[in-house]
């Protein structure tokens, strides 16, 4: 790399951190430039990718003409701005990640589609005068002063804002197809049917199609559906999300529903339409109808390949449907309980410790506790090793029916001195199955006590988390409370494995 596209890349992650610094790069007054806004995180390796290896080239080939500021998320106000880039595009929050770049009214995700697009967005726009910055409030405190902007086209909705949320009234006689399909948030696979596969055939079918969203977001839903799954004859280990129910046909995934959904559209709407699986189990999840359709319910034949049309059930029921849109459980509740059940186990571990200082034995430990603390900690590990995984790599985390564990972990809070909270985790639980491996095989008593301390500390640290999220951050990560959790059953596990007689008085 040359010294000089290293200080232009110095430059803009300087500009990016909000701080005053130099003035931004002036190019002569006839000089067309093209702008852009990066938005990186430390530790993302495609983020540097880019960084690295991607800009480098263009600023030699470029000059002045090309740049780039380079803002490094890393505070709420930062995690705002880049979710207002998003919206240019129409992106929901969950689907948004780094690096991400915003050039006029393109938005750029990932290093592969900056590393395409972004040459080509240049070669088309210094031509025609270049491009100024992007007009959008959240990225005004970050912009360099004087920085010209262009007024940008309000977002788009979002695909799926076509999608029906009743079901439609349409003329008797009409043919339609109805269909079921469960999803969560926080899916990958359930947002890309929503957003790219289903618009599209509800654009080329109008009110001849209609699926109801279902999203699971408690474990009554969850049961449900695996009822009715099973009802269909899958297993348990079968059920995922995107899952949809399309008469008596079970389509399970992006993929299957991608490729069969639109042929069995094909394949009943000549017959009459289809009408939603009268599965007893899915009764709870059917949305109210028209009266007209309750009234003339379409009664589908047999198609020549011998599958049963279902019926249009008459009366369906509504209780307990988790319609479109529908938030999920936020967690605060389940944080706040965690918050106080680690107060009170530190607390209970401080006194009991302060009582084997005075001479006062501590419980004994049962038999199982020396290879059962070991387990616990590997589960531990696990949980850290995965928080690590979606903090360090551009991907959409798991965050099941609990909380908002993105927006956890796009905080500011989700790194400490620029290390990942989760690299954190593994670490600390690494150490902890040293520190037990350490007093088993030694017999040392000074490892339990080691041990003790680090679990103690990291409970602190985990109450400190724990805090933030519901009253600082303002969303819960449940993967974050496991790890809180887990902490804490190690630090009561560690204070029975203690020898009392090293801590007594002499």
């Amino acid at each position: 790399m040359t010294h000089r596209n290293l200080m232009l890349i110095l430059l803009s992650l300087f500009l990016g951190a909000g701080s005053g610094g130099p003035a931004w790069a002036q190019a002569a007054e006839d000089t067309a430039i093209v702008h852009a806004v990066m938005f990186s995180r430390q530790g993302c390796p495609h983020c540097h990718d880019v960084i690295d290896n991607v800009l480098p080239p263009l600023y030699e080939q470029y000059g002045d003409q090309l740049q780039v500021l380079i803002i490094e998320v890393d505070s709420p106000e930062k995690s705002e701005a880049l979710y207002a880039a998003a919206a240019v595009a129409g992106l929901p929050r969950n689907r948004v990640g780094v690096p991400l770049m915003l050039i006029g009214d393109r938005v750029l995700i990932g290093s592969l589609d900056i590393r395409n697009e972004l040459p080509r967005l240049i070669e088309q726009h210094l031509p025609t005068g270049g491009l100024p910055f992007s007009s959008l409030s959240a990225l005004d405190p970050f912009l360099p002063e004087g920085a010209v902007t262009v007024t940008l086209p309000p977002p788009p909705p979002a695909p799926s804002a076509i999608l029906p949320k009743q079901p439609p009234a349409v003329a008797a006689g009409t043919p339609v197809v109805y269909a079921l399909m469960f999803w969560m948030d926080g899916c990958p696979h359930c947002h890309d049917v929503m957003d790219y596969v289903l618009p599209p055939l509800q654009m080329q079918y109008g009110d001849q199609m209609y699926v109801h969203l279902i999203e699971i977001a408690t474990m009554e839903q969850v049961d449900a559906l695996y009822a009715a799954a099973e009802a269909a004859g899958l297993s348990r280990n079968q059920v995922g999300v995107p899952l949809m129910f399309v008469g008596d046909q079970v389509l399970i995934g992006r993929d299957e529903i991608q490729n069969d959904f639109p042929r069995l559209l094909a394949q009943y709407l000549p017959l009459g339409g289809l009408g939603f699986s009268t599965l007893t189990a899915l009764a709870q999840f059917l949305p109210d109808l028209p009266d007209e359709l309750a009234a003339e319910a379409p009664v589908v034949e047999p198609p020549a390949a011998g599958a049963t049309a279902v019926p249009l059930p008459a009366a369906p029921v509504n209780e307990g449907a988790a319609t479109f849109g529908e938030p999920a459980y936020d967690g605060f509740t389940l944080a706040i309980i965690t918050l106080v059940g680690m107060v009170v186990a530190l607390a209970y571990t401080a006194v009991r410790f302060w009582q084997a200082r005075q001479g006062k034995p501590l419980p004994a430990a049962p038999g199982w506790l020396m290879t059962g603390l070991p387990l616990v900690a590997l589960v531990g590990l696990g949980v850290a090793g995965y928080l690590a995984y979606i903090e360090t790599q551009p991907v959409v985390p798991i965050c099941g029916p609990v909380g908002d564990c993105q927006a956890v972990q796009q905080s500011e809070y989700a790194y400490l001195f620029g290390i990942p909270i989760g690299v954190i985790g593994v670490i600390g639980y690494v150490a902890i199955l040293a520190a037990w491996l350490w007093g088993v095989v030694k017999n040392d008593n000074r490892a339990f006590l080691l041990l003790l301390g680090m679990t103690s500390f990291g409970v602190l640290f985990s109450i400190y988390l724990t805090y933030l999220e519901p009253f600082v951050i303002g969303a819960v990560c449940a993967w974050c409370l496991t790890s809180a959790v887990i902490m804490t059953a190690l630090m009561l596990m560690s204070l029975s494995l203690v020898d009392e007689a090293s801590l007594a008085p002499a």
